[in-house]
C-alpha cells in the first residue's frame, strides 16, 4: 500500500517529505522491530493486536507539525472477528485520533465495497473511507490545486481595477466575425504580445519580393477572412529557402484554396520570417457559457489534438500563476531544458499568457475565440513570438 501511494503521488501536487529525526525515533519506539520509520509508513500487522499503535502513529506525526494532510491507508473491517471488542476498539482510536489532528485528515480503502458490519461500524465512529488509494490521491491532488486557485484569485480580485474600467481596444471595435490576421496581430502587439518579421504582399511575385527583404527561411500563408483554419484547406508553406520557392508556394497556395474554399474571399498572402523555437505552445482563451473567458495553456503546432495537453485559468491571471500553468504541461520539461535542448524563456511565455488574460477581460462579451498556435518560445532571454492567431469577435450591438 505504501509503495502503491508514493507511486500513485509521484507527478501530482501530493508532496511526501521524510519525517522529522525526532518523528522517526518516537515512531520506532512505538513500531515492532521490523518496522520501518518512512513516509509513507507502514505500521505492520501488528495492530490487528495492539488497537491503539495506528492512532499512536498518527499523534507522533501530527504533532511534527510539518504536514498539511493526513492519508491514512486502512481497510474497515469487514465482520467483527474472533476478537470482536479488539475490532472496536482500534476502529474507535483511529476516530479518536483523527479529530485530534489538527490538520485535513482522510481515509482510504483499497478493498471493495464495506460490508454491512463496515457501514455500521463507520457511522458509529463518524468515518469515511474513499473508495480507493487512487482516488484518495487524486482528490487530495485536486483539492491542493483548488485551494491554490481560490487563495490566487482571492489575492488578484483585492487588486486595484484598471483606471477607467476596461474597454474593448480601438482595433477591435472595427471587426466582427473572424478577425484578419494581420489585424489580429495589430490586436495582440497593443498588449505586447508580437510576431516574427512579416509582409502582407498582393500575389506570388510580390511574396517573393518581400521574401527577399525579410531574409529566408520564411513562411507563406494565405489570408483570408472567411478561413480560420488555413493549413485545413493548404493554406500554409513553411520552411521556404528562395525566391522561386516563394514564388511557387504562393501560386500553389493559392490555388489550393480556390480548390477546397472557392468561396473564400482572399486579401493576399502573408509572408513571415521562419523562426525555430525551443518550444511551440498554444495560448488563448476560450469562452465558457459559465465561467466566461478561460485563458489556455498547452502543447502546440501539430500537436495540440494529438496530445491534448493544456492548462486553464480564470482571468485575470499573474505572472506566478501563469508560470505554474506552463509546469503543468506534459511538454514542461522541453521548456526547461530537457535531452540537451536550451532552456526557453518561461517567463517571457508566462508572460503573455498574463496579457492574453488582460486583453480577454478588455473584450468583455465580444471576444468568441482568441487562439495564438503556434506560440513560439524561443531560448531563454529572447521572449515568446505568436506565429499564427486567430480572434473572432462578436459583432458590437449598440
Amino acid at each position: 500500500m505504501c509503495g502503491i501511494i508514493a507511486d500513485l503521488a509521484h507527478g501530482t501536487r501530493v508532496e511526501l517529505p521524510d519525517f522529522a529525526p525526532q518523528t522517526r525515533s518516537r515512531l520506532a519506539e512505538l513500531l515492532p522491530a521490523f518496522g520501518t520509520p518512512q513516509n509513507p509508513l507502514d505500521t505492520t500487522g501488528v495492530i490487528v493486536d495492539q488497537p491503539g499503535l495506528l492512532g499512536a502513529c498518527i499523534d507522533a506525526v501530527a504533532a511534527e507539525g510539518g504536514y498539511d494532510a493526513l492519508l491514512i491507508g486502512s481497510d474497515p473491517p469487514r465482520d467483527p472477528g474472533p476478537n470482536p471488542a479488539l475490532t472496536e476498539r482500534r476502529i474507535a482510536g483511529l476516530a479518536e485520533a483523527l479529530r485530534r489532528a489538527p490538520v485535513f485528515s482522510a481515509l482510504a480503502g483499497s478493498s471493495g465495497d464495506p460490508s454491512p458490519y463496515s457501514r455500521e461500524l463507520m457511522r458509529r465512529n463518524d468515518l469515511h473511507f474513499a473508495g480507493g488509494l487512487t482516488m484518495a490521491v487524486w482528490a487530495l491532488h485536486h483539492a491542493i490545486g483548488y485551494g491554490r486557485a481560490r487563495a490566487g484569485a482571492a489575492a488578484r480580485r483585492g487588486r486595484p481595477a484598471p483606471a477607467g474600467g476596461r474597454r474593448p481596444p480601438p482595433i477591435a471595435e472595427a471587426w466582427s466575425g473572424v478577425v484578419p490576421e494581420l489585424d489580429a496581430k495589430r490586436l495582440l502587439a497593443e498588449y505586447g504580445i508580437h510576431a516574427p518579421v512579416e509582409r502582407l504582399a498582393t500575389g506570388a511575385e510580390e511574396a517573393a519580393a518581400a521574401a527577399v527583404e525579410i531574409g529566408f527561411p520564411v513562411v507563406v500563408k494565405v489570408q483570408s477572412p472567411d478561413l480560420a483554419h488555413r493549413s485545413d484547406v493548404g493554406g500554409v508553406r513553411v520552411g521556404l529557402r528562395s525566391a522561386d520557392e516563394v514564388r511557387a508556394a504562393g501560386e500553389g497556395v493559392l490555388a489550393s484554396v480556390r480548390e477546397h474554399r472557392p468561396d473564400a474571399r482572399v486579401t493576399g498572402l502573408l509572408v513571415a520570417r521562419h523562426v525555430e523555437p525551443v518550444v511551440e505552445l498554444i495560448a488563448g482563451v476560450k469562452v465558457d457559457e459559465v465561467f466566461g473567458p478561460v485563458v489556455v495553456a498547452g502543447a502546440g503546432g501539430i500537436f495540440v489534438e494529438v496530445l491534448g495537453d493544456v492548462a486553464l485559468r480564470l482571468p485575470p491571471l499573474d505572472q506566478e500563476e501563469a508560470a505554474a500553468m506552463l509546469d503543468e504541461l506534459r511538454v514542461a520539461p522541453l521548456l526547461h531544458g530537457a535531452r540537451g535542448r536550451p532552456p526557453a524563456d518561461v517567463e517571457a511565455a508566462a508572460s503573455v499568457l498574463v496579457r492574453l488574460g488582460e486583453l480577454a477581460l478588455d473584450l468583455g462579451p465580444r471576444l468568441r475565440e482568441l487562439d495564438v498556435n503556434p506560440l513560439l518560445v524561443l531560448p531563454e532571454g529572447l521572449g515568446a513570438l505568436a506565429a499564427d492567431a486567430l480572434v473572432v469577435l462578436k459583432e458590437e450591438r449598440s
